[in-house]
């Protein structure tokens, strides 16, 4: 057979993916008979052939089931997509064996109102949301009496198995089960078959229901169901045409012609050649499954075959290549993997970024130089024309952002953006040959238009080559060149200059930009399959379709927050008219000339980079957007409030100055609302069309701005100064209100969760520093929902950014050892026991060691003195390692069973103990068994210990312990008024209380005490595991601050099987954002930093007090 012929690059380009995307049938037994073609017609096998090297259509039709039994294995038919070809289609059929007759001898009956929650179940199962397929649910088929069977029930009834009028109701528990879920949102159909059967049967909607016993016989329905339940050729015909019917109108691209084909037409083979040429340059692992990919992802490589070479440039090989890509097998990233895709990202896009901006910028700041150097007398300007002159661009970009919107969808940036700065290089170049106000005017309005989009795309693109948690900082870089355009001003007022620097960017911007991190040319083809990856979590619909979605547009016009995004845009872009259009003359206004001014302006471009760049790592290191702007907001309050206040008289001019210059402060408001913006924004086109609504609102304010200031109020500008004032307080207190609006945001895509069967609390990977991903990961993160074109109203798994939530994990580690079996765990008379308790002191201390190590986590080591003296190498390890070294008593002796004397003396041995070890005092205690008396926490504060770590108000806060509680036990010997008596709170203290929890201790469920009559320690470590997760889990969904302290010991959590345990709860809990480990005495610090000991307790003396 001879080779084929065709280019080599159109066959790779064309070859799908392999294996196929599938299109599953699941149902009963009418399912299972859709592929037989013996009684003519066949649904499944027309199906197959329609979708024929397109989609696999998968037949997991069951005989005899309903959706009680569909529902027990659903985790088989529906594999992860991380592990199993992706559902792309299904086909839901289940009814005719749930409406079985009551009492009938099949006995598969589900009720009704079963039925509608198996419906819901299957159908918001995670199994099947992992696939996120399009739903096609058929509802339950007409039923022919005639031709069921007569069957003898067990109460002796003569029953038909089957009856139409269930057969009805079924069907419309179906239907509305489906209109619910399209309300909510969710892609799928309803394929009403009940009424297209019984449709061709001539029933009219009304009467005796065909097939009713009640009815005459029905030919057309007999022709449909050979048995009276299963289908002929004629009922499966119906359901192909109705299925095929609904999944066209509502999905016109389900169309088979739609759908891309898997291998061009023709092909015999590809030559041995090729994949040799191939095996050169990529291991086979990175080939399996490529063949459609290998050119869009080459880099600089050509290869030969058979002759022919192709290039191995970026190809528009699909639509979709983001998706396409996430199809490839499961990709591992590591934190090193992040952080140089990152850094080849910022050596390109952010320089390419912040140097068009800079020039973007710098004509605004050449326009107000130039004022002072005469524009308006060599322009012949009089009267508001300098202020109609400042808004003119403005109106031209506020007019263009429909367009500029559209342009932003449909056009690929590595076009869009070289576009516009060629325009507006050649209208900035063509300003230097006016000399006059119309020429002026038209060149500033052309200025104005092809800018319009830079705003809206910068934002864009920084969400598109950024995870939400670098958007901020890497806004605030390219924004800061408002102030370093403002320095470069004074020295480059010459409008032909700049306009020919912009004019020949236009093509370096061409030559170096890609359209996506999918065909990015300097990242390798590795990097480019986990550079994706890297971007998935963001959640915001970043596959690049090229597709104008008129849904999305109405859905970002009715949305509030988008018209919050814009008024808060409006404001701080209108009092931009101060520094910008305005500031030279304001300075010039204190008294000072024009030299001088322009010397003065310089610093405040220095300021107003200082001011970006700390503002958005501030805003994104403390994750609270808003609040932070709030704060930062207030310096321009302050700085109008003295302009307008003071006069200008020489004597204050470095008070004006300060003024003037604490406005720059206000800049802080674009890029943080700019990341917040798009960060909170999902859809292709609806963070296009939101962007361009915000560059709508920059450019209202930059155009009403200027309008403020007119020529009668030089020099001091009062009036326009007092309305920037109020501009500044109206915006601190909309910010407010956008806050709370994302929060109530947020709640509610969490209800939306729930009510879709998922997890309401939702680990947001993409705000979080640590970005480990592996094959595991990949599937507990979902699939293609997270870079599919959905918006973040569509998408209920997307995570508006709110105020940071902030997680303190300890570890406490108590290294019971030896003193554990002779104080309390009773193994004193074992010497078994004892041996477990030195392999606790020395190899399970050495392990714990290492765990700990390995995640650079430092823990809180409560040593006892037995076990001190006992393993001193081991505790030294411990000290030297920088851990935080508390008490734990001697020997594990139970506080309640010794005398205070005892007590006292065991507290002073082991107190010296521990600070001639340490070389400094204990600060933290924990009692041997968790047991406190009112007489040990005085001690404690005798000798200035500063937290304990044994009782159990709380679990998630710490507090201020109380001692001396008091309370009444029963005696059944006396009446029950001696005993009905409340509890009596004792003496508050000043003694911090890091709770102690018996369900987050190692010790209870995996040490087996031969002697306790409760042991366990044979649990499974994942159901312990499952336990402390769970905790984890609620108190992350219900507080923004809490902590979360661990207790383990040597003698368990230095086994095997606790170590893995740890490993995976520690990756675990380092995915969710603001999670810190920490030591138990920075719990304590944060604590006493933000709570002052209750009045009239009882302080800790100080430390080291008692030693002296």
């Amino acid at each position: 057979m001879p080779p084929f012929k065709a280019p080599v690059k159109d066959v790779l380009a064309t070859a799908s993916i392999l294996p196929y995307k599938q299109f599953v049938l699941f149902g009963d037994s009418i399912t299972q008979g859709a592929f037989d073609q013996s009684r003519g017609f066949a649904f499944g096998a027309q199906l197959a052939h329609d979708y024929m090297r397109r989609l696999d259509v998968v037949n997991r039709g069951l005989n005899g089931y309903q959706t009680e039994q569909g529902l027990a294995i659903i985790d088989y038919v529906f594999p992860s997509p991380a592990n199993s070809p992706k559902i792309e289609y299904l086909a839901l059929f289940f009814g005719a064996n749930d409406s079985a007759n009551d009492g009938g001898a099949s006995k598969q009956l589900v009720s009704i109102e079963r039925y509608r929650e198996n419906l819901v179940s299957i159908l918001s199962h995670p199994s099947v949301l992992a696939h996120n397929p399009r739903i096609i649910l058929v509802t339950t088929p007409p039923v022919d009496e005639y031709q069921r069977p007569e069957e003898t029930r067990a109460d002796g009834q003569v029953d038909r198995g089957r009856c139409a009028e269930n057969s009805r109701a079924y069907a419309q528990v179906g239907k509305e089960v489906g209109e619910e879920l399209i309300a909510k949102g969710r892609p799928l159909v309803v394929c009403d078959l009940w009424t297209a059967m019984m449709a061709r049967a001539g029933w009219a909607g009304e009467g005796v229901l065909a097939g009713s016993l009640k009815a005459d016989k029905n030919p057309a329905l007999a022709d449909m169901l050979y048995d009276g339940l299963h289908f002929n050729s004629a009922g499966y015909r119906v359901l192909y045409e109705e299925m095929r019917k609904v999944m066209t109108e509502a999905w016109p691209d389900s169309d088979p012609e739609s759908i891309e084909k898997h291998f061009p037409e023709s092909v015999t083979y590809f030559t041995a050649a090729a994949t040799q040429a191939l095996l050169l340059f990529y291991p086979i692992e990175f080939l399996k499954g490529q063949q459609r990919h290998i050119l869009a992802i080459m880099g600089n490589h050509d290869i030969e075959f058979d002759g022919e070479k192709a290039s191995a440039a970026p190809a528009t090989y699909s639509d979709k290549p983001t998706t396409d890509m996430m199809e490839h097998s499961p990709v591992t990233l590591t934190e090193e993997d992040n952080t140089r895709i990152r850094r080849k990202t910022d050596r390109v896009v952010l320089t390419m970024l912040t140097w068009v901006y800079f020039l973007q910028v710098l004509d605004k700041g050449v326009l107000g130089t130039g004022a002072v150097f005469g524009l308006q007398d060599d322009t012949h300007m009089t009267g508001h024309e300098y202020s109609l002159l400042g808004s003119i661009a403005p109106i031209a970009q506020l007019g263009w952002q429909p367009f500029s919107a559209w342009l932003i969808v449909k056009v690929p940036h590595r076009i869009l953006m070289p576009s516009m700065v060629l325009g507006w290089g050649i209208a900035e170049t063509m300003t230097s040959l006016c000399h006059d106000f119309k020429t002026m005017m038209a060149c500033r309005f052309f200025l104005g238009l092809f800018e319009a989009g830079c705003l809206p795309l910068f934002a864009i693109m920084t969400g598109q080559w950024y995870r939400r948690v670098e958007q901020p900082l890497r806004v605030s870089i390219w924004y800061s060149m408002n102030g370093t355009a403002t320095m470069a001003a004074a020295a480059l007022s010459i409008y032909l200059f700049c306009g020919l620097l912009t004019v020949v960017t236009a093509p370096v911007c061409y030559y170096f930009l890609d359209n996506d991190i999918s065909q990015a040319r300097f990242l390798t083809p590795e990097e480019r399959l986990q550079g994706v990856e890297r971007l998935r979590t963001n959640k915001s619909g970043d596959e690049k379709v090229h597709e104008f979605k008129w849904a999305q547009v109405w859905e970002a016009a009715l949305d509030i927050k988008t018209w919050l995004w814009v008024v808060l845009a409006i404001l701080p872009n209108l009092g931009s008219a101060l520094p910008g259009v305005f500031g030279p003359l304001i300075i010039k206004g204190f008294g000072f000339d024009k030299y001088t001014t322009l010397l003065l302006n310089i610093p405040y471009g220095a300021m107003t980079v200082i001011v970006v760049i700390f503002a958005c790592y501030v805003a994104n290191r403390m994750k609270l957007k808003g609040i932070i702007l709030m704060g930062f907001m207030i310096f321009p309050v302050i700085g109008c409030a003295m302009l307008y206040g003071l006069g200008r008289e020489p004597s204050i001019r470095p008070a004006l100055l300060v003024a003037y210059y604490i406005t720059s402060f206000l800049f802080a408001g674009n890029p943080i609302l700019l990341a917040w913006a798009v960060g909170n924004t999902a859809g292709q086109t609806k963070k296009s069309v939101t962007m361009s609504f915000y560059q709508a609102g920059t450019s209202a304010g930059a155009l009403i701005g200027p309008l403020l200031f007119t020529a009668e109020q030089a020099p001091e500008y009062h009036p326009a100064i007092g309305g920037v004032l109020g501009v500044f307080v109206a915006m601190m207190v909309l910010l407010g209100v956008q806050i709370a609006n994302l929060m109530w945001l947020n709640k509610k895509q969490e209800k939306r969760r729930i009510a879709n069967g998922k997890s309401g609390v939702i680990i947001d990977r993409s705000m979080t520093t640590n970005v480990n991903i592996d094959e595991k990961t990949q599937e507990v993160s979902g699939g293609q929902t997270e870079v599919l074109d959905m918006t973040d109203k569509e998408n209920d798994e997307f995570v508006i950014i709110m105020g940071k939530k902030r997680v303190l994990v300890s570890y406490g580690v108590d290294v019971d050892a030896v003193a554990g079996w002779l104080g309390s765990y009773g193994g004193e008379d074992s010497s078994n026991d004892i041996s477990r308790g030195y392999f606790a002191g020395t190899i399970g201390t050495q392990r714990v060691l290492k765990l700990l190590a390995k995640y650079n986590i430092k823990a809180t080591w409560f040593i006892p003195g037995h076990s001190l003296e006992s393993f001193p190498e081991d505790m030294a390890a411990v000290r030297d390692a920088g851990h935080e070294i508390g008490l734990h008593g001697y020997s594990h002796e139970n506080p309640t069973d010794m005398t205070i004397e005892q007590q006292r003396e065991v507290l002073d041995k082991t107190y010296r103990m521990l600070t001639d070890f340490a070389g400094k005092p204990p600060r933290g205690s924990v009692a041997p068994w968790w047991e406190t008396s009112k007489e040990g926490a005085q001690l404690l504060l005798d000798y200035g210990i500063e937290y304990d770590h044994s009782m159990s108000h709380e679990d998630c806060q710490a507090y201020y312990l109380r001692t001396g509680d008091s309370w009444t036990p029963i005696d059944y010997k006396r009446s029950p008024h001696d005993w009905m008596k409340p509890l009596v709170r004792g003496q508050e203290t000043g003694l911090v209380e890091i709770p102690a929890n018996w369900y987050l201790d190692d010790l209870p469920p995996m040490l087996f005490i031969k002697k306790a009559p409760n042991s366990h320690g044979f649990v499974n470590a994942r159901d312990v595991e499952d336990i402390w997760r769970d905790h984890f889990d609620y108190f992350y969904r219900e507080y923004d601050e809490f902590i979360f302290p661990i207790t383990v010991h040597p003698d368990v959590s230095g086994r095997p099987h606790a170590i893995l345990m740890h490993e995976r709860l520690i990756e675990y809990m380092r995915r969710h954002d603001g999670v810190e480990f920490v030591t138990m005495g920075e719990i304590c610090d944060d604590f006493k930093s933000k709570n002052v000991a209750p009045q009239g307790a009882v302080l800790p003396a100080a430390p080291g007090a008692m030693l002296k």
